[in-house]
């Protein structure tokens, strides 16, 4: 909301400039608008046409000049845009002509005037004044304006506060791929790209290889806060679970203060205890071992019954025997 004490002073500004003018008789130069007041955010893009027209009978020179005003205690202060920060001086966000315009009697001149909103405009109020003194250059221009009250166009310019909540998972994944014992461990970071605090809160889902869901695990109970342009790594831990295989882990995360979002991910871990590795690695040694033990047998057995297929297998040839033959 507009500050109704700021318009007040805009106010009774225009109308003491305008009394000053006419204490000193009709004034040569006319413009249109006298007062600019806007509502704007940071990026934004303001475009006006300024008229300008002498009502004398003789020829005007004008140098436009652009001054930041600044309130302190109620009162006026001009300010040199050129020793102020671009994201704080209104005079540097306008474009205008600065160069002279001269105007014959009774001529009239439209110029275009720009004000573009400073990317890092902080929240709040900012004033500016375009004068148009009269003189046979500039400097003569700007020194009369001690003693001559010229045409001013008044600038009021409140950038809204812009609120942005945004983030993203940039990291989400289980310590390990294959767990022995429990607990199973998580490792979950969360980056804020927003202008505004956060706080991720939500849970961890786990399924089983049938796709049950068998467990819960809360995220950010401490309620820890992610500042803007940072990123927040938390630790999570399933310290509950039972059975073995393969699991799904299934992120839901929500934050935002002004306007909720939700973040997502999913990543599988496998739970292989050591008791089901020794049981099955158990298993595997004694059926090798079975199978090496009928294999003997068989093979055994089957000598006894064919003598002379296995008789050769020592490695020896009777070559006797093959000469009787």
């Amino acid at each position: 909301m507009r500050n109704i004490f700021y318009k007040i002073f805009f106010i009774l500004l225009f109308f003491s400039a305008t009394l000053m003018v006419n204490a000193q008789g009709e004034t040569e130069v006319q413009i249109f608008p006298r007062i600019i007041d806007e509502q704007v955010k940071a990026r934004d893009l303001l475009k006006y046409d300024i008229v300008i027209k002498n009502v004398s009978d003789k020829k005007v020179d004008i140098y436009p000049v652009v001054n930041d005003i600044s309130m302190t205690d109620g009162r006026q202060e001009f300010l040199d845009p050129a020793k102020m920060d671009k994201a704080t001086s209104l005079a540097r966000w306008i474009k205008f002509k600065r160069g002279l315009i001269d105007l014959m009697p009774a001529e009239e001149m439209t110029i275009p005037l720009e004000i573009n909103v400073n990317l890092l405009a902080k929240p709040g109020k900012y004033y500016a004044i375009i004068a148009f003194p009269q003189g046979p250059n500039r400097k003569e221009a700007e020194d009369s304006m001690l003693n001559v009250s010229y045409p001013q166009l008044m600038i009021n310019i409140e950038v809204e506060e812009q609120i942005i909540e945004k983030a993203q998972i940039k990291n989400f994944k289980s310590v390990k791929n294959i767990f022995l014992k429990w607990p199973v461990s998580f490792n979950l970071e969360v980056e804020n790209f927003g202008n505004r605090e956060i706080n991720p809160i939500g849970a961890i889902y786990i399924y089983n290889r049938g796709g049950k869901e068998v467990d819960k695990i809360d995220i950010n109970q401490a309620q820890e806060k992610v500042s803007p342009g940072e990123s927040k790594q938390l630790i999570l831990e399933w310290t509950t679970g039972k059975g073995f295989g393969k699991f799904k882990a299934k992120l839901e995360v929500e934050y935002g203060q002004y306007d909720k979002r939700d973040l997502q991910d999913t990543i599988y871990f496998w739970m292989l205890p050591w008791w089901l590795l020794i049981i099955t690695g158990g298993g595997f040694l004694l059926a090798l071992v079975l199978v090496i033990i009928m294999f003997k047998k068989t093979y055994s057995a089957h000598k006894l019954s064919y003598p002379d297929k296995h008789s050769s297998l020592d490695g020896v040839i009777n070559l006797r025997d093959k000469n009787k033959k």
